[in-house]
C-alpha cells in the first residue's frame, strides 16, 4: 500500500509546481502591460525636460550675448577717446600708456605712473607723465613732469610740475607747466621758459629765457613770446647777449 501511495504524491507534487509556475508568468505579464507604459511615459517626460531647459539658456545667452555687446561699445568709445578702455569708469591704474591718432597717423603718445579717470569731469588725472608729441617732417617732442591731466573731449593735455621738454633736435624747455591744444597741434605755456639749445663741445652754445612759449606741431616753429634774453656762445667762446 505505501508503494502505490508514492507515486500519488508525486504527481500531486508535479502539478502544484506548474500551478505556480502558470500563476508567476501571468503575474510577470500583468506587471509588463500595467507598470512598463508608465515606466516609458515617465521616460518621455525626462526627454522633454531638458529641451525646456535648453531653450531658457538660449534666452538667457541671448541677453547676456546683448550685454556684452553693449560693454563691447562702450569700450570702443573710451578707446576712440584715447583713453584705455579700463579708464572708461571711476578707475585707478598703474603703469599706464595712451595712444591717440589723427588721420591713421600718431599724434601724441603718454606713459604715466598712476592715471585716475573722473567721469563726471570727462578728466584723467595723471601722476609721474612722460609724453611724446609727433609734429611734422618726423621731428618730435618729449615732455615730462611730474603731474598731468586729460581733457577727454577735447583730447587736450596738460604736463605740469618741473616739466622738461625736449626736441629730436637737440633743444631743451625747462618751464613749470606745458599744455598741448589737440585742435590747432600746439603746446604752449605762459610761465616763465628756459631754453637750452643743442650741445656743441659739451656746452650748450644757445642760453635763453623768457615768459611764454608757443610751438606749433605743424609747422615745426617755437616761439617765446616776450621778455626774451639770449646767450650765445661765440666760435671764439665769446658770448652775444640778445635782449627784446
Amino acid at each position: 500500500m505505501k508503494l502505490n501511495r508514492i507515486p500519488f504524491k508525486r504527481v500531486n507534487q508535479r502539478k502544484a509546481y506548474r500551478a505556480l509556475l502558470f500563476v508567476f508568468c501571468v503575474a510577470i505579464l500583468v506587471q509588463l502591460l500595467i507598470v512598463a507604459p508608465l515606466s516609458i511615459d515617465d521616460q518621455k517626460g525626462l526627454d522633454e525636460e531638458p529641451a525646456s531647459s535648453t531653450t531658457l539658456s538660449q534666452n538667457e545667452k541671448s541677453k547676456i550675448g546683448s550685454d556684452i555687446g553693449e560693454g563691447a561699445d562702450l569700450d570702443s568709445k573710451a578707446h576712440s577717446n584715447g583713453v584705455p578702455p579700463e579708464l572708461a569708469g571711476d578707475q585707478k591704474m598703474k603703469s599706464v600708456h595712451m595712444l591717440e591718432t589723427r588721420d591713421g597717423e600718431k599724434d601724441w603718445e603718454l606713459w604715466s605712473d598712476v592715471a585716475r579717470s573722473n567721469p563726471d569731469s570727462g578728466q584723467v588725472e595723471l601722476q609721474g607723465v612722460n609724453s611724446l608729441f609727433h609734429g611734422n617732417k618726423g621731428v618730435t617732442y618729449s615732455v615730462k613732469g611730474r603731474k598731468g591731466l586729460i581733457e577727454v573731449p577735447k583730447k587736450d593735455l596738460k604736463v605740469s610740475g618741473n616739466v622738461v621738454t625736449k626736441t629730436s633736435s637737440g633743444y631743451v624747455f625747462l618751464t613749470d607747466d606745458m599744455s598741448y591744444f589737440s585742435k590747432n597741434r600746439v603746446l604752449q605755456t605762459d610761465s616763465l621758459v628756459r631754453v637750452l639749445g643743442p650741445k656743441s663741445k659739451g656746452i650748450h652754445a644757445l642760453k635763453l629765457t623768457g615768459k611764454g612759449l608757443r610751438t606749433m606741431l605743424n609747422d615745426s616753429k617755437v616761439e617765446v613770446l616776450k621778455d626774451v634774453r639770449a646767450e650765445k656762445i661765440l666760435e671764439k667762446g665769446q658770448k652775444a647777449i640778445i635782449r627784446s
